[in-house]
């Protein structure tokens, strides 16, 4: 009878390990999925953004540069305005 006892809690004990295993590779698996997504979402964010700032200092450039052509900013107005933009555009290439 003593084989017996010893057989089926040795069989309960490996299900309750078996069990743990699993619901821990579950677990491991969703939290790495959830902090993967979280992560892509953060630098997705920022990323956008920066590609948003960089985008808007060339069309302020741009626009400065055209208003130059025409005539409506003289080369120190334009120069004066530019550097600034300049310099945060060189930031975010960086």
């Amino acid at each position: 009878m003593a084989l017996i006892e010893t057989t089926i809690s040795e069989h309960i004990f490996n299900q309750g390990l078996a069990k743990g295993k699993a619901e821990g590779i579950a677990e491991g698996i969703s939290k790495g999925k959830a902090e993967g997504i979280a992560e892509g979402i953060s630098k997705g964010k920022v990323e956008g953004v920066t590609e948003g700032l960089f985008k808007g200092l060339e069309q302020q450039i741009a626009l400065l540069d055209t208003l130059h052509q025409q005539g409506i900013l003289s080369e120190s107005q334009l120069r004066n305005m530019l550097l600034p933009l300049q310099a945060q555009l060189k930031a975010l290439k960086h």
